[in-house]
């Protein structure tokens, strides 16, 4: 069991529910993202997920766009993520940070040696939202061999026994989105989310 999957279970076991937070690294600049985050721990997140900004974000909507749009244009870099992950984890030992970004700059920077890097900075797991889980081999192996747990998405049309599949490949969670399409949007207000999330949260437990 990775440390992050051990950590979300250890909150659920004692009846509660996590909460995480995402930033994007550089944002509102390299210096502040520090800040940012630590005043989302200071502030009772359980974790903490730091975006690598991505000239081409295509699940995120406007805010996320923007944010990444702004933290390239400071110039942002992988290191600059790395090396805000390794300064919050020293400040934050027990607040775990999870890598979330796309796959293209990762395989260009090296699946192993991302990993190696990733972990070395304090990272505890990696969500890469245009990674399916059928392509999980390209980084589940050196992943598990840093110790960093994998998350895979879902989705309300996701079939049952795909997110079976994918709670079986996900060794950090399972990241339900709450609807198909961009992130940012309005959210379905007739109660479909928490019956979809009752429904998946079930068919994961069956699948762990």
């Amino acid at each position: 069991m990775t440390a992050l999957r051990a950590h979300l279970t250890a909150l659920r076991d004692a009846g509660r529910t996590a909460l995480g937070l995402f930033v994007t690294s550089g944002f509102p600049d390299p210096a502040g993202t520090l800040d940012v985050l630590s005043a989302c721990a200071d502030a009772g997140a359980d974790f903490v997920e730091l975006g690598m900004p991505f000239s081409d974000p295509l699940a995120e909507g406007l805010p996320i766009q923007r944010s990444s749009a702004r933290a390239l244009a400071h110039g942002t870099t992988m290191a600059d993520a790395f090396r805000t992950a390794e300064a919050f984890t020293r400040r934050h030992p027990d607040v775990p940070l999870v890598l979330m970004g796309y796959v293209n700059p990762v395989l260009q920077y090296g699946a192993g040696a991302f990993c190696r890097d990733a972990a070395q900075a304090g990272a505890s797991g990696l969500i890469l939202p245009d990674l399916p889980p059928d392509e999980g081999d390209l980084l589940d192996a050196p992943a598990d061999a840093h110790g960093l747990g994998m998350t895979y998405l879902v989705a309300p049309n996701t079939p049952p026994e795909r997110v079976r599949a994918v709670a079986a490949r996900s060794t950090g969670f399972v990241y339900a989105v709450s609807s198909p399409g961009l992130t940012g949007g309005a959210l379905d207000a007739s109660g479909a989310i928490p019956d979809y999330l009752d429904r998946t949260r079930a068919l994961v437990d069956e699948a762990l």
